[in-house]
């Protein structure tokens, strides 16, 4: 993930604030991609594991219209459970500490939020905001990434 502008580099490609819907979708990584068009809401693109700096993370794309608002990645790794049958909220806290690890390792030290379930891991940037966090209720942990208004094309060029 570059820190100048949040664009994750992947083997099919990057995914970053210019990237289209359409783009995507006419693209190698859009051709293999499980797609959930969710109407005026948008649509999200599940990315099988990704090789990421020497690591296996799943990724998601978030859609609104043509515009890419943001992406989420978690690590694709046995050891944090690989269905509900062998879910533990112990394996997803040691994935989000192994989050941690790679966000500290890939954007430096970042500040701490409080959550119910420990400090959370939180970057600001002019681009936009990253996180690291693991949603109880949910039952998932996640590294989430979004992209601020100011950094889309098209907001952008209004200026």
């Amino acid at each position: 993930m570059d820190p100048k502008t949040g664009t994750l580099l992947l083997p099919g490609g990057s995914i970053g604030p210019d990237l289209t819907r359409s783009a995507f979708l006419s693209s190698p990584m859009g051709a293999q991609a499980r797609c959930d068009d969710k109407g005026t809401l948008g649509m999200s693109a599940y990315l099988g594991s990704q090789p990421v700096d020497g690591l296996a993370f799943r990724v998601e794309l978030h859609f609104e219209a043509e515009q890419l608002r943001g992406y989420s990645l978690w690590l694709d790794d046995p050891r944090f459970g690989t269905s509900w049958d062998d879910y533990t909220e112990d394996k997803q806290l040691a994935q989000r500490d192994a989050h941690d690890a790679w966000l500290l390792s890939t954007l430096g030290p970042g500040g701490r939020a409080p959550s119910p379930q420990g400090p959370e891991l939180r970057y600001s940037f002019p681009w936009g905001d990253v996180w690291s966090t693991f949603d109880a209720r949910g039952g998932s942990t996640t590294i989430g990434v979004r992209f601020r208004r100011s950094a889309m094309p098209e907001d952008r060029d209004k200026r």
